[in-house]
């Protein structure tokens, strides 16, 4: 019980801190729509620390149901620019969904220039 207040104490502590997130103005919400019957889309987004030169992905695969299958997150030490950090992102999800024996697969990314030089 203890553990469970301290962790409920630590969590509304960092809540109650100034955000540093910026957010785009000019950003617009997009809804998921499902691939496909015997598809799976796979989503991810990769964000770049240009301090410590390191990124992190998220990656989550859905059937044509929605439901999830399967999800990732990583954290790499290498990237110099936000472009490497979005290809080595790209390469992850790819990599995720053919690690689990998928094939058909959708993939849908907010990295528009990778999208476009993969199609």
């Amino acid at each position: 019980m203890i553990i469970a207040v301290k962790a409920e104490t630590k969590f509304k502590e960092t809540n109650k801190k100034e955000s540093k997130l910026e957010i785009d103005p000019s950003a617009t919400t997009v809804n998921w729509t499902p691939p496909p019957q015997g598809f799976y889309k796979v989503n991810w987004d990769t964000t770049l620390c240009r301090e410590n030169s390191k990124i992190g992905s998220g990656i989550i695969v859905r059937d044509y149901r929605g439901h999830v299958i399967a999800t990732q997150k990583t954290n790499e030490s290498f990237a110099q620019n936000s472009h490497t950090a979005e290809s080595f992102g790209t390469y992850q999800a790819i990599q995720f969904a053919l690690d689990f024996g998928i094939r058909k697969i959708i993939l849908e990314s907010d990295a528009l220039n990778l999208i476009n030089y993969i199609n």
